[in-house]
């Protein structure tokens, strides 16, 4: 994570007329960060909420309820499954894959 004064400074380097690979090449980062970054500086006028997913943790499907709602309604697709987790489809075919749960009909 980097602080806002770094971020300013970035932004503050970019905006002085050097392209974004110049900018990302001085203070050793990617170049979407530095458009990232201007880009929130431009439209908030501030940069303390810029991009921040700290509060933001990993979300874990618990395997039983997936695999109880997966032998319930065995028709439903990953995105109409993923709508009761409240999360996308992928995220339901990498939880089912992990508890090795499959839709193939037997």
């Amino acid at each position: 994570m980097y602080s806002k004064d770094f971020k300013l400074a970035v932004v503050a380097h970019y905006w002085e007329s050097n392209t974004k690979y110049a900018t990302a090449e001085k203070f050793k980062i990617g170049t979407t960060a530095v458009i990232r970054w201007s880009n929130e500086l431009e439209r908030t006028g501030d940069m303390s909420g810029a991009f921040d997913i700290s509060g933001r943790g990993a979300r874990k499907i618990d395997p039983e309820k997936l695999k109880a709602v997966v032998e319930e309604n065995p028709n439903l697709l990953p995105k109409d499954i993923a709508l009761i987790f409240n999360c996308t489809d992928e995220g339901i075919r990498y939880a089912m894959k992990a508890a090795k749960i499959t839709r193939k009909k037997k």
